[in-house]
């Protein structure tokens, strides 16, 4: 993930959003114009065509160039059908036909509202857990969720009762056995019992994170822990959260790194940090990239225009304007070797745009259609090989599954179903949009009288 450490906590590829409750996963993704007409599309397929076929076709396992609507034309031909004893199997949990917005707060309970105004929760049957609404509900964490009525603030137990009988003008979920809440303009933390562990004092705070916590005096910062003792003074600019034993601390303008013990590691002396992640932590001097190990040491010299962080001791970085004046991509492991050779990624129509990290062995990448890689950058799944389009950046590995679309006859409609990484379908695609896989439920989405309604399926293999 791309994510540049700044004061606001938000960065070039944006910080995990909070939609409903819901923290959605972040890639190294940017939105390319999602507005196309389909006249247009319809003359783009004919000269494409046209260009195709007077031109050599090129090996699509190393640069495919075909645009995104020649794909359109060309799935049908190149899908790989899956035996109808093979595909998934589902039945309905709670139908498309009441609810505007569903997502899940836990392993099996629900956050559902009809209106955005009033959430209540329910089971995966659909049954009420409680009576209760709330105007939000974040997930369980540490046993409780985190609500807010109206004007207060307060935790759940999964009965949906206030457990600590206790309401604050506001706070952040529990994390390492902690809660920021708020009372009467300051901050302050209490633990599981709902007992104030360190008193109101603060104006801004962050969650505790490895056993301590950036907090903010007087738009000043410092690192307390989780006694509330003061570990770093208030001298900073901003305190980001620890990750792998050190924290990104600014100081006027510049960025350095500290340890748990408040001694500074890495000077300050960089525009712009990321965290750390396997060991190195991305780093910019001069609007140049690279990273440094623990000790501070440039590892990757600075020298590239963009980059990710390290996952599975692979990292995505980029060169501008490197063939013909386009960006290219590549991976590098943490000696700078090329493991993955530079590639111009890159998005049409309104696909989105992904350099993303390995998880398992494969990375979620952009070749005009969303596509996966394994670690050695061979294709797995090629957009253009399947009549379905990726709409999601998570893979169930247990079903073979990810959420995807195929577009009706005349290209105009989309409709939703799961696809596997062999390009096979793996669910019939007749759901209006599918947001989410979540173990063994899928959120779907149907159009009812002009709006959109949201259920939950469960599926399963055929025995």
């Amino acid at each position: 993930m791309s994510a540049t450490v700044g004061r606001s906590d938000t960065d070039k590829s944006g910080i995990p959003a909070i939609v409903g409750g819901r923290l959605k996963p972040v890639y190294l993704i940017k939105n390319k114009n999602r507005a196309k007409t389909f006249k247009s599309v319809r003359i783009l397929i004919l000269i494409i065509l046209l260009a195709v076929f007077a031109c050599a076709c090129q090996n699509t396992d190393n640069k495919s160039n075909l645009s995104y609507t020649a794909n359109v034309a060309q799935k049908s031909a190149k899908a790989t059908p899956t035996p109808k004893n093979e595909e998934l199997k589902w039945t309905w949990c709670i139908k498309p036909d009441k609810y505007s917005d569903l997502y899940f707060i836990d392993n099996d309970l629900i956050a559902v509202t009809e209106d955005y105004k009033k959430y209540v929760i329910v089971n995966t049957n659909g049954e009420m857990v409680n009576t209760s609404e709330y105007s939000s509900v974040e997930n369980f964490s540490d046993g409780f969720a985190l609500v807010k009525d109206n004007k207060n603030t307060f935790f759940i137990n999964k009965k949906g009762e206030n457990v600590f009988d206790k309401v604050f003008d506001d706070a952040y979920s529990f994390k390492d056995g902690l809660a920021a809440v708020k009372k009467g303009g300051l901050w302050g933390y209490i633990d599981k019992s709902g007992n104030i562990v360190i008193k109101y004092q603060f104006d801004q705070v962050k969650n505790f994170n490895e056993s301590l916590a950036a907090v903010d005096k007087n738009n000043v910062w410092g690192l307390i822990d989780n006694l509330g003792d003061t570990i770093i003074g208030f001298k900073y600019d901003c305190i980001n959260d620890f990750q792998e034993g050190f924290a990104a601390v600014e100081k006027h303008g510049k960025w350095g790194f500290v340890d748990k013990s408040g001694e500074i590691v890495v000077e300050f002396q960089y525009d712009a940090v990321k965290n750390f992640s396997e060991g190195f932590a991305a780093v910019m001097q001069n609007n140049k990239w690279g990273f440094i190990d623990k000790r501070g040491k440039i590892n990757v010299p600075l020298k590239y225009d963009d980059v990710g962080n390290f996952s599975e001791d692979r990292a995505s970085v980029k060169l501008s304007n490197r063939n013909d004046d386009s960006d290219e991509w590549a991976y590098i492991d943490s000696n700078d070797n090329i493991v993955i050779d530079f590639y111009p990624y890159d998005a049409t129509g309104d696909q989105m745009f992904c350099v993303g990290e390995f998880k398992k062995g494969l990375a979620f990448v952009s070749k005009d259609i969303l596509s996966i890689i394994d670690n050695k950058g061979h294709n797995i799944f090629l957009g253009s090989d399947s009549e379905f389009f990726l709409s999601s950046l998570s893979y169930n590995s247990e079903y073979d599954a990810i959420p995807a679309y195929v577009y009706n006859d005349d290209m105009t409609i989309k409709k939703y179903g799961l696809v596997g990484l062999a390009g096979n379908q793996r669910l019939e695609p007749v759901f209006d949009y599918i947001s989410e896989i979540y173990g063994d439920y899928v959120v779907v989405e149907s159009i009812v009288g002009g709006e959109n309604k949201v259920g939950l399926i469960k599926i399963y293999k055929e025995k």
